[in-house]
């Protein structure tokens, strides 16, 4: 009954008093946040007197009464005005982070925030964004794309890079002959230093169609290093065995197994 009265007095004011009656009528969007009536007067209201707030409040009231997708769509919504009519990306940032928490299961809504938080620099939103962005795709292709992009900001904006050798690991997964993966893969583990990161991207790399055999025992070879360093003794050795299938007997691949045989005594 309360929302009823506010969204009257709201309609009575709407042409003599036009802000009291955006007052009035996102005071009945309050009142009972179920129901959206009065939300197309209060969009054009505040879009006439350049009064925002009432309008991200409303779309707040009516994500806060509704459920599922529909109330993220409201909060997508209310970051949406924050962000391009308030300019506070700070204050979007929070309302999109909601949003994802209601499970939206748009794809335009997901990729929307992906955008908007790599203009802003906001990573861990951006990564929380594209794991949304992950269960939404089923070509492998595109889930390659993004299991990319969320390994490349979780290793170089946040600096987890265990975790973003999963990741490339999932994208390798996926397509094992991926060449861009490969060398984003090998760029991220070699800035790191981190052996097992390098070595899992130079085993990959030699089986890429387009290498001699040649090149191929090189990258096992290489691959058979790193992953001593790393302390995987039979990963090193499983690589450097296919390295001499390729090119047997070569003195540096003999090296190497010589050197793991005498690790293992």
């Amino acid at each position: 009954r309360r929302a009823q009265l506010y969204h009257e007095l709201g309609m009575a004011f709407r042409e003599q008093a036009p802000a009291k009656a955006l007052d009035a009528l996102a005071q009945a969007v309050q009142a009972y946040p179920k129901s959206r009536r009065p939300l197309e007067q209060i969009e054009a209201l505040a879009k006439e007197l350049g009064e925002f707030q009432p309008l991200v409040d409303s779309y707040e009231a009516l994500a806060g009464g509704s459920t599922g997708k529909q109330a993220a769509v409201y909060q997508f919504l209310a970051g949406t005005v924050i962000d391009e009519k308030q300019s506070d990306p700070e204050g979007a940032a929070q309302a999109f982070a909601r949003a994802l928490e209601l499970e939206p299961g748009d794809l335009r809504i997901v990729t929307t925030i992906v955008k908007f938080a790599e203009r802003n620099k906001a990573w861990e939103l951006m990564t929380q964004a594209l794991y949304h962005k992950l269960d939404l795709l089923e070509d492998p292709v595109e889930r390659v794309k993004v299991l990319r992009r969320l390994a490349t900001v979780t290793a170089n904006e946040l600096g987890h890079f265990d975790r973003a050798l999963t990741l490339f690991g999932r994208a390798l997964e996926l397509q094992p002959q991926d060449a861009v993966t490969i060398k984003q893969l090998f760029t991220a583990a070699k800035a790191k230093d981190d052996a097992k990161g390098m070595a899992l991207a130079l085993e990959h790399e030699a089986q890429l169609p387009n290498l001699k055999d040649g090149e191929r025992a090189v990258r096992w070879e290489r691959a058979a290093e790193q992953r001593d360093r790393a302390g995987e003794g039979r990963k090193a050795l499983a690589a450097i065995r296919t390295s001499l299938k390729l090119r047997p007997r070569h003195p540096r691949a003999l090296k190497i197994l010589e050197r793991r045989a005498l690790l293992l005594r």
